[in-house]
């Protein structure tokens, strides 16, 4: 009997924009495998002796993608995926290179691309739990981002302009956590358990905001024209 083809979805986005958030969702709620690029490339830093600041989990994506050749980060997360317990299939978060976007893509598999405006993701960058993680200020946080977008030092670094290219849409996570899961169900074509769809559920409550899809058109928070 063949093997259970993967569903796959890849979620990338700007920093703390709410990637995990939406891969911890999928897994809980509809039963996906859940894989974070950035926890790969912790444990392959920790594994080898490295630290796990940014610029070294960047230069260790580098590394490994030149060991398994472009899209060799994200077939190893595929080749972990197990159709028993998770038969929604595979969520990869923190999709941030063009090469693991397109892999994503050539895989027949969702991209998704998750944004908020910037001081929303820089207070929420502030409460993460790993010191590592943290940009001590608003003005260094925006100057790390731009430099991620245009893209860093060549075709196989973070390029995020181009992954949001690659996505098509993009989700805009800057209301409360319901509604940024819906859009996000909504992107997928997923319907929450227990939940039938209804004509209103696309329109807001009065004075209240919602997650939204904008067109890719859209530039990012901050981003530098190309």
């Amino acid at each position: 009997m063949a093997a259970p083809r993967c569903r796959l979805v890849g979620i990338a986005g700007t920093n703390c924009s709410g990637k995990d958030t939406a891969g911890d969702h999928l897994a809980v709620h509809f039963s996906f495998q859940h894989a974070s690029l950035s926890s790969v490339l912790r444990d392959e830093a920790r594994r080898r002796g490295l630290g796990v600041e940014r610029p070294t989990l960047i230069q260790m994506n580098v590394e490994l993608r030149r060991e398994l050749g472009p899209g060799g980060v994200v077939l190893r997360a595929i080749s972990t995926w197990d159709s028993e317990p998770y038969p929604g299939g595979l969520v990869i978060s923190s999709v941030r290179v063009v090469c693991e976007a397109e892999e994503i893509l050539r895989q027949g598999g969702d991209l998704l691309f998750i944004d908020a405006p910037v001081e929303v993701r820089y207070a929420r960058s502030l409460l993460r739990p790993r010191p590592e993680d943290r940009i001590t200020s608003l003005a260094d946080f925006i100057a790390q981002e731009e430099a991620e977008l245009a893209g860093l030092e060549g075709p196989d670094r973070p390029w995020l302009r181009e992954v949001q290219r690659l996505a098509g849409s993009t989700i805009v996570n800057d209301g409360p956590a319901p509604e940024y899961f819906r859009a996000v169900e909504a992107r997928l074509g997923l319907i929450f358990p227990g939940v039938s769809p209804s004509p209103r559920s696309s329109s807001p409550a009065p004075g209240r905001r919602r997650a939204r899809t904008a067109a890719s058109s859209r530039p990012a928070p901050h981003a530098p024209e190309l």
